[in-house]
């Protein structure tokens, strides 16, 4: 939604937070965040319009259900965008490992071409190298180019044309491409949980204030269509 952006949508989250946290059982976010907003506000001005009748028929007058939905839907809102911006982080950090491993592949290849021209060993390598596009292919290369500079370090070092820390380099950062894009760490299971708990808490009030609109708006005989959240 064009309105929202994630540094003001963050200040219903971080006032939710306290609450949110609690949930002990989440349930797991199966709705876009946008339409959660959407409906959310359309259903909030539906039971504004008729907050009387609402507080008349319900003893408990429970009117936070419809005051709060909105934000509880923005707070939802506010947990999945977090939750994607580290993943489009962590494709972007690996999307510029698999450039610089490119770079280095290059470069290790030239360098053994150059200094073991008649190696009948380098040149086997040489020949499984291949331009492949996939991060896997490029981990590969990386892997045998290193297997290969590792027993000629010594010679490789001395010409001046690539340094041991480099060669290391090559040799760390294969297993590094094959990484999953999202690592199944602390941060990302907590960023994961709190998007869970902050869509419970916004579905748990959404039912309630639809049920009770959708009675309100009964008795008082009215044709109300009232918000679908899966459409």
């Amino acid at each position: 939604m064009p309105h929202l952006n994630l540094e003001n949508t963050l200040k219903h989250l971080d006032a939710l937070r306290g609450t949110i946290t609690t949930i002990e059982e989440p349930l797991r976010a199966n709705l876009p965040p946008t339409r959660a907003v959407e409906a959310a506000k359309e259903l909030s001005a539906i039971g504004r319009e008729h907050f009387d009748a609402y507080l008349k028929t319900f003893a408990d007058h429970d009117d936070t259900l419809i005051i709060d939905l909105a934000d509880r839907a923005m707070a939802y809102w506010a947990a999945d965008a977090k939750l994607v911006d580290k993943a489009k982080q962590e494709v972007g950090e690996r999307a510029e490992l698999y450039v610089k491993a490119g770079f280095m592949k290059d470069r290790a290849a030239t360098v053994l071409n150059a200094i073991f021209p008649n190696d009948d060993e380098v040149g086997k390598t040489l020949a499984t190298v291949r331009p492949g596009t996939g991060y896997a292919d490029r981990a590969n290369d990386c892997n045998r180019l290193f297997v290969a500079l590792a027993p000629r370090r010594g010679k490789v070092v001395a010409s001046g044309l690539m340094t041991a820390d480099e060669i290391e380099r090559l040799g760390a950062i294969a297993p590094r491409l094959l990484e999953p894009v999202r690592p199944d760490d602390a941060d990302a299971q907590a960023a994961d949980r709190l998007r869970d708990q902050a869509f419970t808490y916004f579905i748990h009030a959404w039912k309630k204030a639809f049920k009770r609109l959708d009675l309100v708006i009964s008795e008082e005989g009215q044709d109300i269509k009232l918000p679908s959240l899966y459409r």
